[in-house]
């Protein structure tokens, strides 16, 4: 048996040790010693009958079927005596004894033992017998028996049964594995978790509770657990927490001056509720947890600094256009945004996050004119460990990942590949990437937020950029103003950065004249308002080599006429701010040359015209009429 054992425990791939031993040499009590060491015990008879009284491990007993111990008296038969069968008690000898009834050929005698003096009692009267082949179980019984030189047959459990046995001991050990595995997971996931856990079975009695509330509530689970929810030794911010223990989800409850996010849950069985756990969290540490959040984001980047209230303004066409794109931030569709470079296309898209439902996830703003096609592709999306020469072990996650449940910013859309442009309207229509070398999709929840200073229209007419992109980016449209439009802005943005540039420089508080606020109007500004923000700071870096802030201004302005012009002096530069070139004649052509050329330089708007030469909008118009009438 031993040897049919350890071949079937090979092949199942069990760890079996085997120790020979039954009830006359103590084998049960070995097993009782030894039974920590172990997870299953197997036996036979009598010595399992043992084992399974006395150990606290599962003990499988190998069956010995009425067919053994038939096979083993048609052997005794063989040898010509009468059979004495030596057995431990069990219910399986009372069978045999109606077998034998039955069947007049089966002539034994059972003589059955069920301790050691029984066993000895037994024996003696077997040897006090003649002509008797003795039957019985394992080697103790065969040593006895043959050091008298009575012939002796051992029943013998079949491979079947051994191997059923095996089988079922391999069970429980596998059932006993994930038994482990749960109750160390379901452990691990209370003790580690950080809120506060603990539960209250249907009797009121407090079954478990996790280390974090230990921590929250200042005890141990040797002062609580096992014990009534009512009892007085049980703090009462466990019942202002429990409540009537009905079920909750996210809702505050306040105890002790300290206020909690608090869920119940009811366990049933049968439909019948059997415990109910209890989960919490101090408000204060989620509002602790949330600022570490936003400053990893912080840290790596990936927040929207800006907001609407850093936008200077006073213009209406501005003041439609903030509005505009607070209405476009309470959606989730794509946005573009077109306007000249230095307009504000990201302050814009900053602050459309941070008045958006995804203003708590990351802000990812990609410059993608910056990068070339095979870079910015593997940035965007993401690439795979080999993915090609000099990628990153392990591969590493692509800007539309780490925007995950945020926005991400792509500037100067328009001067993407048409390769980039497949891609990315792959991720437009699936809301899903792939990594460059990769092979797996993964789902991305990311608005979409494009900008361009570029005629993108006019691009995909000269089929320059993919039209179904186009249109799928142009969902939501903002088109931001450039500042020469917009001159009603000059001023306000004038007083801001002289207050916030002058505190960065250490320059005192200043402000310029009406005349030469009327010349900064009137000059175009290419770069809009990024480059009056820089021709301040310059301004107020200068100060303190010049005696006039407005001298100092003038002087600027004039330079950035002549370099935008391409004239050697200024006084070449016809539309020079502040100055203009006339030709020499009568008094009158002179005044309409003033009126034509003032007219040209404020781009057809007499209401400006006349507020800048001090004269009625009718004088301007008079003047107008009578130049026409005359060419």
């Amino acid at each position: 048996m031993s040897r049919e054992a350890a071949r079937v425990a090979k092949g199942l791939g069990l760890q079996l040790d085997i120790r020979k031993g039954g009830l006359l040499t103590d084998g049960h009590l070995y097993a009782l010693e030894h039974q920590s060491e172990y997870d299953v015990f197997l036996s036979q008879g009598g010595t399992a009958l043992l084992m399974e009284e006395t150990l606290s491990k599962p003990v499988i007993s190998i069956t010995i079927s009425v067919v053994d111990y038939v096979q083993a008296l048609n052997k005794a038969k063989s040898y010509g005596h009468k059979v004495a069968l030596v057995s431990y008690d069990c219910p399986l000898l009372k069978e045999l004894e109606s077998l034998a009834q039955l069947t007049p050929d089966f002539d034994f005698t059972v003589f059955p033992y069920s301790n050691k003096d029984d066993f000895q009692d037994q024996i003696a009267k077997v040897f006090s017998l003649k002509d008797h082949t003795v039957i019985g179980l394992g080697g103790c019984t065969c040593d006895h028996v043959r050091k008298h030189g009575v012939d002796y047959v051992m029943i013998e459990s079949s491979r079947e049964n051994i191997r059923s046995a095996l089988m079922a001991a391999k069970n429980i050990i596998d059932l006993n594995y994930k038994e482990r595995l749960t109750t160390s997971r379901v452990t691990n996931i209370l003790n580690y978790s950080s809120e506060g856990i603990f539960s209250v079975d249907k009797d009121g009695v407090i079954p478990i509770m996790n280390f974090a509330a230990e921590k929250i509530f200042n005890v141990t689970q040797a002062d609580v657990v096992g014990k009534s929810l009512s009892s007085p030794e049980v703090p009462q911010i466990f019942r202002d927490i429990y409540g009537d223990g009905s079920f909750l989800v996210n809702e505050t409850v306040v105890s002790g001056g300290n206020a909690f996010m608090v869920n119940r849950i009811q366990l049933s069985i049968n439909r019948r509720i059997e415990e109910t756990l209890v989960t919490f969290q101090s408000i204060s540490d989620i509002q602790s947890l949330e600022r570490k959040s936003r400053n990893a984001l912080r840290n790596a980047g990936l927040v929207a600094k800006k907001s609407f209230s850093d936008i200077i303004y006073s213009s209406r066409a501005m003041r439609e256009c903030v509005l505009r794109a607070r209405q476009f931030g309470s959606t989730d569709a794509a946005l573009l945004i077109e306007g000249e470079t230095g307009t504000g296309k990201e302050l814009f898209a900053q602050g459309i996050h941070n008045v958006s439902p995804r203003s708590k996830g990351p802000f990812v703003a990609v410059n993608c004119a910056a990068l070339p096609e095979s870079l910015l592709e593997s940035e965007l999306f993401g690439y795979t460990s080999g993915a090609f020469t000099g990628a990153r072990k392990g591969g590493k996650a692509g800007l539309f990942e780490l925007a995950h449940n945020g926005t991400i910013f792509l500037d100067e859309i328009g001067d993407i590949s048409p390769m980039i442009q497949s891609r990315l309207l792959r991720v437009l229509q699936e809301k899903a990437v792939l990594r460059v070398g990769g092979d797996r999709i993964l789902d991305v929840n990311t608005r979409i937020v494009a900008a361009t200073n570029k005629d993108l229209l006019g691009m995909v007419e000269r089929g320059e950029f993919r039209d179904d992109l186009y249109y799928r980016l142009n969902l939501l449209n903002l088109t931001i103003a450039p500042l020469r439009e917009r001159p009603d802005d000059i001023e306000t943005l004038v007083c801001f950065f002289l207050a916030s540039k002058g505190a960065m420089y250490g320059v005192e508080s200043k402000r310029l004249s009406p005349r030469t606020l009327d010349m900064m109007r009137e000059y175009d500004w290419p770069g809009n308002v990024r480059e009056l923000e820089n021709f301040m700071e310059k301004l107020l870096i200068l100060q303190p080599l010049e005696s006039n802030l407005d001298y100092s201004a003038m002087k600027l302005l004039a330079e950035r006429t002549r370099r935008s012009r391409g004239c050697a002096g200024l006084a070449a530069a016809d539309d020079a701010p502040g100055m203009l070139t006339i030709h020499v004649a009568s008094l009158k052509d002179m005044e309409n040359e003033i009126f034509t050329k003032m007219l040209d330089r404020m781009g057809g708007n007499q209401t400006r015209v006349a507020r800048r030469l001090g004269v009625s909008r009718v004088t301007v118009w008079k003047r107008l009429q009578e130049t026409q009438v005359r060419q």
